[in-house]
């Protein structure tokens, strides 16, 4: 973000970074397989024949946990009769008409597919078994307003296995935190677009990360599962597992003026779209939401605004203009966000899970929450090279300047390697599936360049080996020329900052048409 903060700085207040929507999952681990709930049964002196009545028993008194002290605080229970439902605008509108500012907001269930268990005949050995299926059953949601969180929801299914999900929300819960600190702020929707100490509420974000999210967790599901307990399986002990399903974080870049943002702003999208690779285009129009937090509540219409969005493996890369100051004083966002649902690829230094107190290593990342700080930091890290990459459409060496070096032979590690060739078919594809903003987030691999680089599957494995040492031969090219580097202890490549201002270069002015060419020499 440096660079980024570098270039428009005159034009800039700063920059804070931290989560945004956080979705986690809770899995019984004993009970989401055969052989567990197997066990489970064993231990509970259930039989086959009877798993249903007593699976029915169970959902049925869950049920009436759940429900009974949410009626008890005389707050709306509702059964919504299709899934197509928009559940959060619901419990939004419940939660302006009932006036919530603490506590339950509502509780709404819904059927839902689902991965469950049922009893089948087994006509060959003529006995029954319980097999995993998927099936439907009852999913309960519970809104409310969390006194450390604000506005939280949580789900659990009705049937075996009981998983769950908490959504928690980054920038509520900094709300939170600076009520707490007594500071002041103006909030539109999740983005703040004005904050008495910029410096402290970038303190505040980055405690969310110190958080003890188990005992956190265990106190939002034991709120939406009253039965929640040593005893709610009776003999059987297994707590839940808590995932990360889903992880945002975002970085907003907060402008002084608005018009600054309106003017920057569609030169960096057509430049994503142009040169990144754009995979995911998305014009939307924002209709407009309410401030809180702030005495003024009322509603903002935002501008038209351009979405950019990189997609790969599950995880994305967002840029969009967030919000427009709309009152003297307020501040204009670009937002940057990186959400992380696959996070394999990804090192953590850890140590191994079967020996948690022993020598820590780089090695794969988790979806636990154990590494949820390590989320964030490739996250961040993501965001960075983004906004760099954004950047580098504003430089303001010439063309022939940064492919001089390029066109030109080298001599790496006493090898005489060739110059690239932009102009030519095979280096101009080369150049493009670098530049792609896909490789952002996990960076460049050898395989990753082979499926961009061949249209057409190898004939067999002579061809595959041959083709995997041209890349290899290929990356070393660009790493003697600065284009990419390696990442360490990986088979992962990245594009260097000087790599990033080239291929901008290039490709912009290979793509450009004679009379763009001619407007902006006039």
């Amino acid at each position: 973000m440096t660079a980024f903060l570098q270039r428009f700085g005159p034009d800039v207040i700063g920059e804070i970074s931290g989560f945004d929507r956080i979705v986690l999952r809770g899995h019984i681990r004993q009970l989401s397989y055969l052989e567990g709930m197997k066990a489970y049964m064993g231990v509970n002196q259930v039989r086959t024949m009877d798993f249903r009545e007593h699976a029915r028993e169970l959902t049925k008194r869950l049920g009436e946990a759940i429900e009974t002290p949410v009626r008890l605080e005389r707050r709306h229970v509702e059964y919504l009769n299709s899934t197509k439902i928009d559940k959060e605008a619901l419990a939004q509108s419940i939660a302006a008409r009932d006036k919530v500012r603490e506590g339950t907001i509502c509780l709404l269930s819904c059927v839902e597919p689902c991965r469950t268990f049922e009893v089948h005949r087994n006509r060959e050995e003529k006995t029954l078994e319980l097999r995993p299926v998927f099936g439907k059953c009852t999913f309960f949601y519970k809104y409310r307003v969390h006194p450390q969180l604000g506005y939280i929801h949580a789900r659990i299914q009705s049937w075996f296995p009981f998983s769950t999900q908490v959504y928690i929300n980054g920038r509520e819960w900094l709300s939170r935190q600076l009520d707490l600190a007594g500071l002041q702020y103006r909030r539109v929707d999740n983005t703040f677009v004005w904050l008495e100490d910029l410096p402290q509420a970038q303190s505040l974000l980055m405690a969310q990360l110190r958080t003890n999210w188990p005992t956190l967790l265990e106190e939002i599901i034991t709120d939406l599962n009253p039965l929640y307990g040593p005893d709610w399986l009776q003999k059987f002990r297994a707590p839940y597992y808590w995932s990360t399903y889903q992880v945002e974080w975002a970085t907003d870049v907060l402008f002084k003026a608005p018009e600054t943002l309106a003017r920057l702003y569609p030169p960096l999208a057509l430049h994503s779209i142009r040169t990144l690779g754009c995979t995911d285009l998305l014009r939307f129009y924002d209709r407009g939401s309410r401030f809180s937090g702030d005495a003024r509540g009322r509603l903002v219409q935002r501008h038209e605004g351009l979405r950019i969005k990189h997609a790969v493996d599950g995880n994305s890369l967002k840029a969009y203009d967030k919000a427009y100051a709309n009152a003297p004083g307020e501040w204009s966002v670009l937002r940057i966000e990186a959400t992380t649902t696959n996070p394999k690829g990804y090192k953590a230094f850890r140590a191994t899970g079967n020996d948690p107190t022993g020598p820590k290593q780089w090695l794969p990342m988790r979806k636990g929450i154990a590494d949820l700080h390590r989320v964030a930091q490739v996250s961040q890290a993501a965001n960075e090279r983004y906004a760099g990459a954004l950047v580098a459409a504003d430089c303001s060496e010439s063309v022939g300047a940064l492919a001089a070096s390029l066109t030109r032979s080298i001599t790496h590690d006493g090898r005489r390697l060739r110059g690239l060739r932009p102009w030519a078919d095979d280096d101009l594809a080369l150049l493009r599936a670098v530049a792609d903003g896909e490789h952002l987030l996990n960076g460049l691999r050898n395989r990753d360049l082979r499926e961009r680089l061949y249209s057409k599957p190898p004939d067999g494995p002579k061809e595959q080996r041959q083709r995997s040492a041209q890349a290899s031969r290929t990356l070393r090219l660009l790493r003697a020329h600065g284009i990419v580097k390696k990442v360490p202890k990986t088979h992962r490549y990245q594009v260097t900052e000087f790599g990033r201002k080239a291929l901008t270069a290039l490709l912009t002015a290979i793509g450009a048409t004679t009379s763009e060419l001619v407007r902006l020499a006039a």
